[in-house]
């Protein structure tokens, strides 16, 4: 991160963190990398499988749709290809480059809070397991009896 707090490299982190709360707000995508740049950036992100399309339809045409106001805009939104452990992997990336792109974050989040509620939070999934151990107490002296009794010498 930047020591500069209003600097161009800080002004681009900040707005990638809104721009990754505003995407990850409709439940439809998690934002694994964050990056930013001087009027750049780029997300590296998880989508579901079956939630491509809802995706692509719901935040990525709105985004497509409200950045056609900047015409000298960059947006890439689509599959990131790469070998990892000699296995052909791929993430989602959401990627905007400008020289308005403060202007470009703000109607894009602007524009995903007016169209999505923001989607609950995940509980956890949480199980319960019988803890395994002896039944009867370990330190009884006589059946029935509870805790320990004093040494006899």
């Amino acid at each position: 991160m930047s020591t500069d707090n209003f600097g161009p490299m800080a002004i681009s982190e900040r707005l990638a963190r809104r721009l990754t709360q505003a995407l990850e707000n409709t439940g439809l995508i998690e934002i694994v990398e964050p990056r930013a740049a001087v009027g750049q950036i780029h997300l590296l992100a998880r989508i579901r499988k079956e939630g491509e399309k809802a995706f692509l339809y719901g935040p990525g045409k709105l985004i497509l749709s409200a950045l056609k106001k900047f015409p000298r805009t960059d947006i890439f939104i689509g599959k990131s290809f790469f070998i990892r452990a000699d296995d052909l992997r791929y993430a989602w990336v959401v990627s905007i480059g400008s020289d308005q792109l403060e202007e470009c974050v703000e109607l894009v989040v602007n524009a995903l809070g007016a169209e999505f509620e923001p989607a609950p939070k995940r509980k956890l999934d949480l199980s319960e397991t019988p803890l395994l151990g002896p039944a009867a107490p370990q330190s009884a002296t006589r059946p029935g009896a509870r805790g320990a009794a004093p040494v006899r010498g």
